[in-house]
């Protein structure tokens, strides 16, 4: 079976990260809004006794013929966001997040793709670009946070991000997001360390919940975007 990955910005697989050798995009007219990492989504998502997808059964048949054996991720990587993560919110969350003060003012999000696949898409909603990083320490779990937890999300106006789907995007092409792409067929060496697997972004072929914007330039994959999130017209 090929190896799946979808890299994210700052990968060591990319000849430069999102800004050496390229301009970002103006910020002017973007909308911000604060968000957490949240950990209710490692118990989810993971279940470490069994080492697979607790979310099999609620999300139709777990997609196991193509995550294969993938490993479920350090917790410190699982965590970790860097400025053009595509961030997503798990729909119904409300019952949860009802008593916690920091949902008050902050979105609770997942950045990982890892043990999710394209079947996982519905239970999430698009939540906005990672514009500040929050790094974890490999230690945080025991020891506890040694630096705020809070980033910043660009939920609003241009955005630059990588293209990590396979997809060419054009100009004025409406983008989507997803788990999982799966015309995906990047190869990777095996003990190529390539990190967890990132929210894709692609193409969007029809209008559906997953389309947050219009890009504004051309990609290849691996190539920066430029994006104008919360617009598209199909």
């Amino acid at each position: 079976m090929d190896v799946i990955s979808a890299i994210g910005p700052g990968s060591d697989l990319l000849p430069n990260n999102t800004i050496d050798g390229y301009q970002p995009v103006s910020r002017n007219g973007e909308v911000t809004q604060n968000a957490f990492i949240d950990g209710f989504q490692w118990n989810t998502v993971i279940d470490k006794t069994r080492g697979a997808n607790a979310l099999e059964g609620t999300a139709g048949r777990f997609d196991r013929e193509r995550l294969g054996d993938e490993p479920a991720p350090a917790f410190h990587e699982w965590a970790s966001v860097q400025p053009g993560f595509i961030c997503v919110f798990q729909k119904n969350r409300s019952t949860r997040y009802r008593h916690h003060a920091s949902a008050e003012t902050a979105t609770p999000v997942i950045a990982c793709a890892q043990l999710l696949s394209d079947q996982n898409n519905s239970m999430y909603q698009f939540a906005g670009i990672c514009r500040s990083k929050s790094i974890r320490d490999y230690d945080d779990v025991a020891n506890g946070m040694k630096r705020d937890e809070f980033f910043t999300l660009h939920i609003g106006g241009p955005v630059t991000l990588l293209n990590n789907g396979n997809d060419v995007i054009q100009q004025g092409d409406a983008v989507e997001w997803t788990f999982m792409d799966t015309r995906d067929t990047l190869t990777l060496p095996k003990r190529q360390k390539v990190g967890p697997r990132r929210i894709q972004v692609r193409k969007a072929k029809t209008s559906h919940r997953r389309v947050f914007g219009k890009a504004l330039g051309y990609a290849k994959r691996g190539e920066p975007l430029d994006v104008l999130v919360g617009w598209a017209s199909m």
